[in-house]
């Protein structure tokens, strides 16, 4: 679950960025 969560931010964060 962790790990999971983590990619979910990662993903966000790559959105956000572009």
């Amino acid at each position: 679950m962790k790990k999971e969560k983590k990619t979910t931010v990662f993903t966000a964060y790559k959105t956000l960025s572009t």
